[in-house]
């Protein structure tokens, strides 16, 4: 049966022996949150089903849950961050009481409860919650909490399938074998094997192949290939993008029978894997250490939207969405718009512009957000070797570094997967055959960047102070930190602000704390006072005074805004009202110099 979230949590349930600890992490709350979010604003009159409930009623009339223990969990923590006259947790243990007592006091003040020696993720969940972003505006969950309507659709609107086991059932031999049975094909595995079977059986290997090849987004695209194949569709230098045209007739005059052996089954194609190149070698390890800002099925969304967003529209009213969990019904919309072969080679196509002219995230080794952003194409080796090596450089030579900053500025910002409609215009420009030189590309991305600044609406003057605290959206203390860095390269000026990496900083921090607002009170929230920093600095800092932060902090990595405010600290070993007022004055200024800034001439 169907149960809402204010009917489940009206019982009582047990979590047996059996079950693990809670595993969930910030990735799956987040996203649970935001998809909910998002039914709610598409049609609040709508429900939304976020799975299954697999229970057994025990005699005392308590419900052992057998599956779904972790989305209950979360479920019933959110529901006490929702509504706080909820004063008892409907959770309890067959063992762990240091979780059950988590709950109890957390059900009691989320404020003040005690977290040490709690295993799992449990104590995680509410700050991973309140710091979800549901917007590309930057609205957080502690927001939308003044949104009554959308508490409301959260209890009443969201429901779980309730399913009760009968009283025979062997309950651990069930959970055995529920846990042991294979994984169920995703959504993009089902589309893929929809496409194949449209194609001629001849070619399902070759398309099969292109697919796999596309899919893989932690791997640049040409090591799927070996050197003759990269020639033939990556030319002579490994670094051309042709038309899919082009890439029709090319891979027509592939031998599918010879690369395989044999033909293959429909089967046969979806269960293989793409192996590494024969007698490759790679220079400097780029095919390892780095990931794509985006996975497969939401790129899937992306290139359905850049080739068929048109009709869609015209179909349904409504923008293809670039959410993964919408492929199946997207696809079914669109199934007699589709051509099979067409669709594959301009997924491979765009998979090709995505490597090159979009950002990826490299890793190093030395801890909390110790990576790099990186911009690089392919190119043959000039050495003049048999093994013809593939190594990558950076995609637009020494002009390369502002585009990142640009890019990752936006990927950082705008981080969810299923927002990312800054990618949808990147790559969309670079649908048509002719390229773009780096000031082009960077002249449209910073078009891009003020068009969001001017979507913001806001009113930011030297005569009225913008004061919005936690509220103040992301985007708009990233784009400071963007000016500055421009302003800094264009005058000439203070090049310390342009050695910084724009990271994952999603968590809004007062200099001057609230909890001692000293004679800076009236302007504690404005955004002379503000900057982003990540999660777990954002707890370390708490209530620090000003001088200690910008004593205890003086990274090379900081971000101008942060890095001028300490400065400022230091050299006034102060920081209080007529600093942040100089400090406001200073971005007001900055902001009303963005048009020239950010053209590039």
């Amino acid at each position: 049966m169907e149960a809402s979230i204010r009917e489940t949590l009206d019982q009582r349930y047990v979590i047996p022996l059996y079950q693990r600890y809670l595993a969930w992490g910030e990735e799956q709350v987040n996203q649970l949150i935001q998809d909910i979010y998002e039914s709610y604003k598409r049609d609040v009159s709508s429900n939304y089903f976020v799975g299954n409930l697999i229970l057994l009623q025990r005699d005392d009339g308590r419900f052992e849950v057998i599956d779904g223990q972790q989305r209950l969990t979360v479920l019933t923590i959110l529901a006490r961050l929702f509504d706080p006259s909820r004063t008892q947790s409907n959770l309890e243990f067959d063992s762990r009481p240091e979780v059950a007592d988590y709950l109890t006091e957390f059900y009691k003040d989320p404020e003040t409860v005690q977290t040490d020696n709690v295993p799992g993720n449990y104590t995680n969940i509410a700050r991973w919650a309140k710091t979800t972003i549901l917007t590309e505006g930057g609205l957080s969950l502690d927001e939308a909490f003044e949104d009554r309507n959308f508490i409301s659709y959260f209890f009443d609107n969201v429901f779980l399938v309730r399913i009760e086991m009968p009283q025979d059932t062997d309950v651990a031999r069930y959970f055995e074998i529920m846990n042991n049975r294979g994984q169920q094909l995703q959504k993009h595995e089902i589309l893929k094997a929809r496409l194949l079977e449209k194609i001629n059986e001849n070619m399902r290997i070759t398309f099969g192949r292109l697919w796999e090849t596309a899919s893989q987004m932690d791997r640049y695209i040409q090591h799927s290939f070996n050197s003759d194949e990269r020639k033939q569709l990556f030319g002579d230098n490994y670094d051309r993008i042709y038309s899919v045209k082009f890439y029709r007739e090319q891979i027509r005059q592939w031998d599918n029978n010879s690369a395989s052996g044999k033909k293959m089954t429909l089967n046969e194609i979806l269960s293989t894997e793409v192996s590494e190149p024969a007698s490759e070698t790679v220079e400097d390890g780029e095919d390892r250490n780095q990931h794509a800002i985006l996975d497969f099925p939401n790129f899937l969304m992306h290139v359905l939207r850049l080739c068929y967003g048109r009709f869609y529209l015209k179909t349904t009213g409504e923008e293809l969405p670039l959410n993964e969990k919408y492929l199946l019904d997207v696809t079914d919309v669109l199934k007699e718009q589709i051509d099979a072969e067409d669709f594959i080679l301009n997924l491979f196509r765009f998979r090709i512009i995505f490597d090159r002219y979009v950002v990826q995230q490299k890793d190093r080794d030395e801890g909390e957000d110790a990576f790099e952003w990186i911009l690089r194409k392919p190119q043959k080796s000039k050495t003049g070797n048999e093994d013809e090596r593939l190594y990558y450089v950076q995609t637009f030579g020494n002009d390369s570094e502002r585009i990142i900053k640009a890019l990752s500025m936006l990927q950082v910002t705008f981080r969810t997967r299923n927002y990312k409609r800054w990618l949808q215009n990147i790559l969309s420009w670079f649908s048509g055959t002719n390229g773009m030189n780096a000031e082009q590309y960077l002249n449209k991305l910073n078009k891009l960047i003020l068009e969001e600044y001017d979507n913001l609406n806001l009113t930011i003057e030297q005569n009225s102070l913008y004061s919005e605290g936690t509220r103040t959206p992301h985007f708009l203390l990233n784009f400071i930190d963007y000016l500055y860095y421009c302003s800094a390269l264009e005058k000439g000026g203070d090049q310390e602000l342009t050695r910084f990496e724009f990271r994952y900083r999603n968590s809004v921090e007062h200099h001057q704390p609230v909890s001692q607002p000293g004679d800076a009170g009236e302007v504690i929230d404005c955004l002379g006072n503000l900057y982003l920093v990540n999660k777990s600095m954002n707890s370390r800092m708490n209530d620090a005074n000003p001088i200690g932060k910008a004593m205890d902090y003086q990274s090379d990595d900081l971000p101008p805004k942060r890095r001028i405010m300490y400065r400022t600290t230091r050299r006034c070993q102060n920081w209080a009202k007529q600093q942040i007022l100089d400090h406001y004055s200073d971005i007001v200024r900055l902001l009303n110099e963005r048009q020239d800034l950010l053209t590039i001439r």
